[in-house]
């Protein structure tokens, strides 16, 4: 069955890397729709109150509530099983080359998006852009995040005995 456009960004941003069969669509169609609706609650209270009583600093509290719902729709996936890694000893190589190619797309990934919410932030609040700052801010987050993702997914890989 060919994928579509939505399939296949599923399967990036959550690094799902089991077949994505009907099953896991279920499983991720599930998980996705309780963090959905957990979101659209807290997020329509968090901005309510902000309206009425005009409290500034509930915009950082409606962004933390949607890193946890992003951090918890992280770990349900994981501990469905949707992102186990599973190879055999002859495969281990080409295994390890393919994190290592996911860990650097990922850290670029986050690095242009980190630089990029720099230049935003600097460009909205009025200020003058920091160009090299923002530029050097998201390498370094780039690089420590694909570090801790290569890590990670090496750690959960597991490796199949050979078939004798």
């Amino acid at each position: 069955m060919k994928k579509s456009w939505m399939d296949r960004f599923v399967i990036y941003c959550w690094g799902i890397t089991q077949p994505y069969d009907e099953h896991a669509r279920a499983e991720v169609g599930h998980i996705s729709t309780v963090a959905l609706l957990l979101l659209i609650i807290s997020e329509f209270l968090v901005l309510m109150i902000q309206a009425i009583f005009n409290i500034g600093w509930l915009n950082v509290v409606a962004l933390v509530i949607l890193l946890i719902a992003m951090v918890w729709v992280s770990v349900a996936i994981r501990k469905a099983g949707l992102t186990a890694i599973e190879t055999t000893q002859a495969n281990l190589p080409h295994t390890l080359h393919q994190i290592k190619r996911d860990a650097v797309k990922y850290g670029i990934s986050f690095g242009l998006i980190v630089a990029s919410m720099m230049v935003l932030i600097d460009a909205t609040e009025g200020d003058s852009v920091k160009w090299v700052f923002a530029l050097a801010m998201g390498a370094v987050g780039g690089i420590f995040f694909g570090l801790g993702t290569y890590q990670n997914e090496k750690k959960q890989m597991r490796v199949l005995p050979e078939n004798e």
